[in-house]
């Protein structure tokens, strides 16, 4: 049986998903990330085509009453009738108990998804609603949004909140069951106050931060009476409890009541190479202000010659050792920021670490959401932390700092280094003649299979006849050789990426040479993030290491026999 999950990348459907992919089912996960737009209709029919069941556990990603009903009652209204255009047999929709009272208590979101379920009912088509309490991966959102400078306000209803994993199974059961044409309602274990599970939250992660229990605190918008976000007596509930989830899901100590705020990360104190890292114990980030998140990684690529960069030592002229490196990461958003929209806690994310700041060699990273991008379901932490730099430099780099058109001559010097791969495949989309270099005969059946047109090796290059190339790109690293200089037409583009040119052969051989450093872009990431979930880019990984032999991967990158791509640390907890 064919079922498309709707929200298919985001906290439960990610879940839904692969608790689907375990069995029998055909299962399609649905989201922007994959090129599937409930809201506006695009690769829908597609989605749909030959399913027997959907499952909407998507999101508006908007908190204000407008931009949430909006959201919701177009995606519902397409889901709806491209559905039974494709003659679906069940609709299975995940909302939140207690809808109805929280919409009447002013909630604006809530009225959004009370229109969403009143649209399914009358739609004449066979469905399910399932209610489900809040998630555990949810506290920490409460506790963001109940803010104020060193103390948060909570309201003092109840709260019967159930693990997000437990979620999607409950979802699951209905939608594999045939359609109840109702509504059906899922809990925890566990009925307290909602303000003492910010209060455990808190405790691990910012204890410094109080909570107060205020009667008029709002939650979302609505003004919640005691048992305003309780099941009613029917309902299912489930058997892991919050303090079990938490020793499980967040970094430190198994007991929140006594965790330290300390978390495994790779550090050096003193500037130098790999040698100054140390496998230990490092303070856990504070939480997310404004626009950022803090997120548990997963997967966190290497850049060897990140060690010699300024920007990883100091911040504005400042030493700041010690410091956490790598900056490319995967993993699951632990607390966002108060301004923070298109992400929530427990999302699948990829993205890049502004390079000032502290890295991904860590068991949490603190960035800026902005930096940071849904995961594809089908693609793996360790390929995507690997794809995000060399990735969005080979993407950008090719673009307003080398200016070539198609038909034009590129030489790539890297072919099949980290982001040169990434250059020889996006420069041949773009109808560009790709020459690369590649360090061994062994490498060129690689760099053909990527896209180049020609590969030379070793010392190859240096027979190249002058001004012969339109650009130039030195995708290797340090000391540019002089022949690549020489290969380029004067006034043409050489484009390095690991340091600043040589202004002297630049001017010698009347190149417009520059040195190009990626800026990451939300926008960048999801372009990224829908190509690697269709598959239609090649990312090399040569090797991974866990965390704890972090100081290793950084000194393997002279090692014989060594595959291209690049080098990864996997985070276990």
């Amino acid at each position: 049986m064919k079922i498309v999950v709707v929200g298919g990348t985001g906290l439960i459907g990610t879940k839904v998903v692969e608790l689907l992919g375990a069995g029998p089912h055909e299962v399609v996960a649905a989201s922007r990330a994959t090129g599937v737009n409930a809201f506006t209709g695009e690769g829908l029919a597609e989605a749909l085509d030959g399913a027997s069941v959907v499952i909407d556990v998507s999101n508006s990603g908007y908190l204000d009453e407008a931009a949430a009903l909006e959201y919701f009652e177009g995606a519902t209204l397409n889901l709806l009738n491209y559905g039974a255009a494709e003659g679906i047999r069940h609709h299975v929709a995940l909302s939140i108990v207690g809808t109805d009272r929280l919409a009447a208590a002013g909630g604006g979101y809530f009225r959004a998804k009370q229109l969403q379920e009143r649209l399914i009912r009358g739609s004449g088509r066979p469905y399910s609603i399932v209610h489900a309490t809040q998630f555990f991966e949810f506290v920490p959102w409460i506790a963001a949004s109940a803010a104020d400078g060193d103390h948060a306000a909570v309201t003092t209803a109840l709260m019967q909140p159930m693990a997000a994993a437990d979620v999607a199974a409950a979802v699951i059961e209905v939608a594999t069951a045939d359609p109840m044409n109702g509504m059906v309602e899922f809990a925890g274990p566990e009925r307290r106050p909602l303000a003492e599970f910010v209060r455990l939250w808190l405790h691990r992660m910012a204890p410094d931060r109080r909570v107060e229990v205020d009667p008029l605190s709002r939650y979302f918008g609505s003004l919640l009476h005691e048992g305003d976000l309780l099941p009613g007596p029917d309902a299912t509930t489930s058997s892991l409890t919050y303090r079990e989830w938490l020793a499980a899901s967040a970094p430190g100590a198994a007991d929140p009541s006594d965790a330290p705020r300390r978390m495994k990360a790779l550090r050096a104190h003193s500037r130098g190479g790999p040698e100054q890292l140390t496998y230990e114990d490092a303070p856990v980030p504070d939480a997310p202000d404004g626009s950022e998140v803090t997120v548990d990684v997963t997967a966190a690529a290497v850049t060897f010659d990140e060690l010699t960069w300024d920007e990883t030592w100091e911040a504005d002229g400042v030493d700041r050792t010690p410091i956490i490196p790598s900056h490319e990461f995967a993993g699951v958003v632990a607390a966002i920021g108060p301004d923070v929209r298109d992400l929530a806690v427990g999302d699948a994310v990829f993205g890049l670490v502004p390079f000032d700041r502290d890295g991904a060699a860590a068991e949490v990273v603190r960035v800026p959401a902005d930096h940071v991008a849904h995961r594809p379901a089908n693609v793996s932490d360790v390929v995507a932390a690997a794809a995000v730099l060399p990735a969005l430099t080979a993407a950008e780099a090719l673009g307003e700092p080398l200016g070539l058109a198609p038909g034009d001559r590129l030489l790539i010097r890297g072919g099949t280094g980290a982001v040169g791969s990434f250059l020889v495949q996006f420069a041949r989309r773009m109808g560009i003649e790709v020459t690369a270099t590649v360090r061994s005969q062994a490498a060129v059946p690689y760099a053909e299979r990527l896209g180049a047109h020609h590969v030379l090796v070793a010392d190859e290059p240096d027979a190249i006849e002058p001004a012969t190339f339109d650009g130039a790109i030195d995708a290797v690293g340090a000391g540019t050789p002089e022949w690549l200089y020489r290969s380029v037409r004067p006034g043409r583009p050489v484009i390095t990426l690991q340091e600043a040119p040589d202004a002297d052969l630049a001017q010698a051989y009347g190149v417009d040479a520059r040195f190009f450093l990626v800026s990451a872009e939300a926008e960048q990431l999801r372009r990224l993030a829908t190509l690697l979930a269709d598959g239609d880019v090649d990312v090399a990984v040569a090797q991974v290491f866990p965390l704890s032999e972090g100081r290793a991967a950084y000194a393997s990158r002279g090692e014989a026999g060594r595959r291209p791509g690049k080098t990864v640390l996997a985070v276990t907890r």
